[in-house]
């Protein structure tokens, strides 16, 4: 079971999942669409996204069980997304070369913090009918 904080996060609710069980994890900032935008379109989105300073951090928490082996863990981890520099000013998005938009967007990510908890034996394994 998985968690993520804060809530107004938008989660895939339809994972692809790849034959090893994986799923990629993508972080970013943007608009859901029902179709598919026009290039002009998409950069009246994409612009004031960029141009705007923008820090958000997530915490993650995955509960993880083995009711067979009665152990039990917690993994918890943080990431951050933002267009801040260490100073706070809004890192670039226009290109100088070309004068067009890019990214400006850094993710950083906390170790992955792991800790195992008791798991009742009783409360867990016994099916109540």
């Amino acid at each position: 079971m998985e968690s993520v904080t804060p809530v107004t996060t938008n989660q895939n609710q339809d994972p692809v999942i790849a034959p090893t069980g994986t799923t990629t994890d993508l972080v970013a900032r943007g608009q859901m669409t029902a179709t598919p935008l026009t290039r002009a379109q998409a950069g009246a989105i994409i612009v004031p996204i960029l141009a705007t300073p923008t820090t958000m951090t997530q915490n993650h928490r995955m509960l993880i069980a083995s009711p067979s082996s009665g152990v039990m863990a917690v993994a918890t981890h943080q990431r951050t997304l933002t267009n801040l520099d260490s100073q706070g000013n809004l890192i670039p998005y226009i290109n100088p070369s070309t004068g067009r938009s890019m990214n400006n967007f850094t993710l950083t990510m906390s170790p992955i913090k792991v800790t195992q908890v008791p798991m009742v034996m009783s409360m867990v394994m016994r099916p109540r009918f």
